[in-house]
């Protein structure tokens, strides 16, 4: 996965030169397997298989900001959100009907008006370009610039393509048996019932979570949008995706697992950088589907001596952990998370964070809310190949 060392330093203004950087990341994170001078900037490109469970917090650049402030001793500070909405309300143009209730974690929309179709503003679009995406207008390049930002993937529909009447409703259902989908990029799939769509009262208008479909598309005349953020079950994600050959940039997100209380930020910066690229009106509320508030599960360590071990305590304050610490408790694991290796990585990580020798470090004894493991003696390294050192390119290299 490719990001930007500008856009990072940006989010992290003590990062050092893009060498140093990749290796710091190398030896304590997610294995950077190279760095290209691309223009004024140069590419971090980090194994995907580095990134692995951790696609929730590190698929976007605040998350690794974060890491590399964490890992250099120092808080991460970020700037908050700002909209504007206007008293008509979302939800009097626009219904949400969940169908396949199983596999959607949570689903939210906001709707705005009055947009004005162009091109994003310059500096946007190289930011897509170095992180590997093709500019296409303000408001898809809006939605990919979130997704790359904060990691949570966002589609827009436009608001007057969609069927149903004055008030359009959007549904998220599987697919009928041999039902078509023409995607944006103009592939024709035969769906099956074990495929999940968003549709309106005429059809299926997106794959869920893969790929918008043609027909309710941004283009020049749009003029009301309708932004989707979602967090979709990751198997169901990766069945269709895997069955159909079609692998996105979402896709590969929801399919290692989102966490579904990053949606209203996602949507609201959306909103703000739609207002001020595109003259977009937000209109009042975001309306969201979410039923499967599944309490947070916890790893509780056995004594605080554990954490002390590790040096983690500083670690966990920079990231933004007290109120876990407090409880001794790690950061809260997801529900759709696998318990096992959730458990084996965690002395890996924490080891890290805290600045730690991965190979010297032992994981703390971890113990499970329901029933006990057994202690974990030899820490899992925090990243495959973690002591390979990224490559640095020159721009004739590129060439």
């Amino acid at each position: 996965m490719k990001y930007s060392y500008n856009w990072l330093k940006e989010i992290y203004p003590k990062l050092g030169a893009p060498a140093k950087a990749a290796d710091f990341l190398t030896i304590r994170s997610f294995t950077v397997e190279s760095v290209d001078k691309f223009g004024g900037d140069w590419i971090f490109d980090i194994d995907n298989k580095s990134l692995g469970r951790r696609a929730a917090d590190a698929s976007g650049h605040i998350g690794i900001a974060r890491e590399l402030a964490v890992i250099h001793g120092d808080y991460l500070t970020l700037p908050g959100v700002h909209i504007t909405e206007e008293t008509l309300m979302a939800k009097t143009l626009l219904g949400v009907r969940i169908e396949a209730k199983r596999l959607i974690l949570r689903y939210a929309v906001r709707v705005l008006e009055n947009i004005q179709v162009g091109p994003s503003p310059k500096w946007m679009q190289e930011r897509l370009k170095v992180c590997g995406l093709r500019p296409i207008n303000v408001v898809v390049d809006v939605t990919n610039y979130v997704m790359l930002e904060c990691g949570q993937p966002l589609h827009a529909f436009d608001y007057d393509r969609l069927q149903g009447g004055a008030k359009k409703k959007i549904i998220v259902r599987f697919a009928k048996q041999n039902e078509q989908l023409k995607t944006l990029d103009n592939q024709s799939l035969t769906l099956t019932k074990e495929d999940l769509v968003i549709a309106d009262s005429n059809g299926a208008i997106a794959l869920a979570g893969i790929k918008g479909g043609m027909g309710s598309e941004i283009g020049a005349g749009t003029k009301r949008v309708i932004l989707e953020a979602a967090n979709f079950d990751p198997v169901s994600v990766r069945r269709t995706s895997t069955r159909v050959g079609l692998r996105t940039d979402a896709s590969w997100r929801f399919q290692h697992g989102m966490d579904s209380e990053g949606i209203p930020h996602a949507l609201n910066r959306a909103a703000e950088l739609l207002a001020k690229f595109a003259d977009g009106k937000t209109l009042k509320g975001i309306i969201d589907v979410y039923e499967k508030r599944n309490p947070s599960r916890s790893i509780p360590f056995s004594t605080l001596g554990d954490v002390a071990v590790h040096g983690v305590e500083p670690a966990l304050r920079r990231a933004g952990d007290v109120e876990a610490l407090a409880q001794r408790h790690l950061p809260h694991q997801p529900e759709d998370r696998d318990e096992s290796p959730r458990h084996q990585l965690a002395g890996g990580v924490m080891a890290a964070l805290a600045g730690a020798d991965a190979e010297a470090a032992s994981t703390p004894h971890i113990e499970r809310q329901r029933g006990e493991i057994a202690p974990q003696r030899d820490a899992p390294q925090p990243a495959q190949g973690a002591r390979r050192r990224a490559r640095l390119r020159s721009p004739r290299q590129i060439a």
